[in-house]
């Protein structure tokens, strides 16, 4: 059990059950894995739809899966560059949200670069060879 730290949370504690012998190791997994979390709305059913799609074969699943992480990926860096352009909706009780997601905002300027693929290339190209980026520094 440890603190919720998430500023307005309902829940004051988070509960955790697990054969960790760290508290505090447990909670930072749990972070990091959120973050994964994420991802998979996105990919399922809220922007590529990939529950639709009904792929029987293993590989194939495997190949279009790595594509569409690889594009949420180009969405989410695509958004965040563009964070601070994003009008912010206010609330009456003080907090504030995006009006439009960091990845909905991303995977729109992605669609446009999308549409010619000759010039799609070197946008792709860029991408991995930005080895002081964050999103790209650990590609080889």
């Amino acid at each position: 059990m440890v603190p919720n730290r998430k500023p307005g949370a309902k829940e004051e504690y988070m509960i955790f059950l697990t054969t960790l012998p760290s508290t505090r190791a447990t909670a930072e997994l749990y972070r990091r894995r959120w973050q994964i979390e994420s991802l998979f709305p996105h990919l399922k059913t809220n922007g590529y739809n990939l529950e639709g799609l009904n792929l029987k074969n293993a590989g194939k699943s495997k190949l279009l899966l790595t594509l569409f992480a690889m594009a949420y990926s180009l969405a989410i860096r695509e958004g965040w560059k563009r964070r601070d352009l994003t009008p912010l909706n206010r609330y009456k009780d003080g907090s504030h949200c995006r009006e439009v997601s960091i990845f909905r905002d991303g995977l729109t300027v992605l669609t446009t670069k999308c549409r010619d693929f000759l010039n799609f290339i070197p946008y792709i190209l860029a991408f991995f060879s930005a080895k002081n980026h964050r999103f790209c520094k650990n590609v080889q």
